[in-house]
């Protein structure tokens, strides 16, 4: 867990509530960047996981969480005040991607965690510019190579359970720890 506490506090602020949600709620990366501040039900301590966001040949688009079935999932205390503090730093801009497959009918959804520029996330330029740069800062996993193009060489994948060394089961997590 301190490795993954680690990688928390080392990611750009913007994107810090990734590792929270992966590691507080079970979220998977794509259902991140799909999670609208629509699907927070504070009162009830839960998530609403409706949609993931998708991306075939560098086309965004909103698609059903994995296995097409959505889901709720539990949000501990701890995993709440940081996406308070994510919505107010950070406001959520509304967008119209397709639904389904790239060229599927617009739907609209305020999202959680934008660009700087305020764009959708996209999956592949995520993982290449901050996620896999991420572990290298506090020495977790040695940096690229000098010269090295993004995405080039082999480095090992990693999530945010991985990222504590052994993967846990869920069962084991103890999201409370993560403030």
């Amino acid at each position: 867990m301190e490795t993954a506490l680690q990688v928390r506090d080392v990611i750009n602020p913007r994107n810090r509530i990734t590792v929270v949600l992966g590691l507080g709620c079970g979220l998977r990366q794509r259902e991140v960047f799909g999670l609208s501040p629509e699907d927070i039900d504070y009162a009830r301590g839960v998530l609403h996981v409706r949609r993931q966001g998708q991306a075939i040949k560098g086309r965004l688009y909103f698609a059903l969480p994995k296995g097409k079935k959505t889901r709720t999932v539990d949000m501990p205390p701890s995993v709440a005040e940081e996406l308070k503090r994510h919505v107010e730093s950070f406001p959520r801009v509304e967008v119209e991607l397709p639904w389904g497959k790239p060229a599927g009918q617009g739907q609209k959804f305020s999202l959680l965690l934008m660009t700087r520029l305020g764009n959708p996330v996209a999956v592949n330029t995520w993982n290449t510019y901050t996620w896999k740069p991420t572990p290298a800062e506090p020495g977790l996993i040695p940096p690229r190579a000098e010269g090295a193009k993004p995405g080039s060489g082999r480095r090992p994948r990693r999530t945010a359970s991985t990222c504590c060394g052994t993967p846990m089961p869920r069962s084991r997590w103890r999201p409370e720890s993560l403030s």
